[in-house]
């Protein structure tokens, strides 16, 4: 299981190519970039966080995940397309706010089928294609789905506070298994603790203690899944240092016991 880091370093793109497209299975943890990228889902009931809200999408439904913006997955499978502030070098696309979820749009099932398919198949001039489809995409999007343009000072603002966030959701991914409360995370980060509090869910959705027990959850699951330790010691390993604690902090997230989860696993 990856660190979990708010800022995303994309890989270089192959070939300068500004479109990545790919199939996606299972989580992608809290994180954001300056690409736009657009999640076009295959399965049905699952739940993706953006922005500052969590919305259960359906097979055909699009999530919008724009520049900049937080965002998480937690299942399913799902086109993956992100497109790199290059793919808009030569066109008016600048500031532009995109609604987060789009439902059911028969345009862009057929621009995401279609880019599939030359993705498989692979034809001469393939790529002019696939840019040629995600143009095509993009003005859909653009015409139908657009909410506002932000100003340069309220990008830039929006940005500040997510790499502040950052900064924080860093420091959990490192030291989960050190003992951290609001009071410490404040002190550490130099604000005050009511501020960091709000700070911290207006940018991520929930508060930095229920962030915090959330990741040292999926921590524990990935022990569970891929060693032999015992609970108590994949409890202290995350950082709870009570056991009976963990078992329902472990619960409230995941439905399941921590025994019951490595039960159903062992199988």
């Amino acid at each position: 299981m990856k660190d979990i880091s708010l800022y995303e370093r994309v890989a270089p793109l192959e070939k300068n190519f500004p479109v990545k497209f790919s199939l996606h299975m299972g989580r992608c943890y809290l994180h954001w970039h300056e690409h736009l990228e657009l999640l076009y889902y295959l399965s049905e009931g699952e739940s993706v966080f953006c922005g500052d809200t969590m919305y259960r999408v359906r097979a055909g439904d699009l999530v919008i995940v724009n520049p900049g913006e937080l965002h998480a997955t937690y299942g399913g499978r799902f086109y993956c397309m992100r497109l790199s502030p290059a793919f808009f070098a030569d066109v008016r696309f600048d500031n532009v706010l995109l609604m987060p979820l789009v439902l059911g749009d028969g345009t862009v099932r057929e621009c995401f089928e279609e880019i599939a398919r030359i993705k498989t198949e692979e034809p001469l001039g393939g790529d002019m294609e696939i840019k040629s489809v995600a143009y095509r995409l993009l003005c859909r999007l653009l015409r139908c789905y657009r909410t506002e343009t932000l100003s340069k000072e309220r990008s830039l603002a929006e940005k500040n506070k997510a790499s502040r966030v950052g900064e924080i959701v860093r420091y959990i991914a490192h030291n989960c298994h050190e003992h951290i409360t609001t009071a410490s995370l404040a002190s550490l980060f130099h604000l005050d603790e009511h501020y960091l509090c709000r700070l911290f869910k207006s940018q991520t959705g929930v508060p930095p203690i229920q962030y915090l027990n959330g990741y040292r959850v999926g921590k524990a699951q990935a022990l569970l899944e891929n060693t032999d330790r015992s609970i108590t010691d994949v409890a202290l390993a995350v950082g709870f240092d009570d056991a009976s604690y963990f078992s329902r902090i472990f619960k409230k997230h995941t439905g399941m016991t921590p025994r019951e989860y490595k039960g159903t696993k062992a199988r």
